[in-house]
């Protein structure tokens, strides 16, 4: 992981990736508990994500689509909401400088 992000130009998607990819490999037991425990995306669970990758899984086995995975979409609106004005607000105090 160091070495791919020392070498500079768009880390933040050369981390992701690598990290995605080193994954795979180890499983998600060899992922610290920490790290895992973390992840707070709501609505979009940890359990979410695990379905997910379950589902893709099984699609690439069955060979076609399984169908969506449900979770409480709704709650992507106020969600996002409070993003933007997060962004929006960090946005304008680097203009106030």
């Amino acid at each position: 992981m160091e070495s791919a992000l020392n070498c500079g130009g768009d880390t933040d998607s050369v981390g992701a990736i690598v990290g995605a990819l080193a994954g795979i490999d180890v499983g998600n037991e060899g992922i610290p508990f920490e790290w895992l425990s973390g992840i707070c995306e709501w609505p979009r669970s940890r359990l979410v994500l695990e379905q997910t990758g379950e589902r893709l899984a099984g699609q690439k086995e069955a060979g076609g689509p399984l169908g969506p995975i449900r979770y409480f979409w709704p709650g992507l609106i106020p969600r996002n909401l409070i993003f933007l004005a997060a962004v929006l607000l960090h946005g304008f105090r680097r203009l106030l400088r």
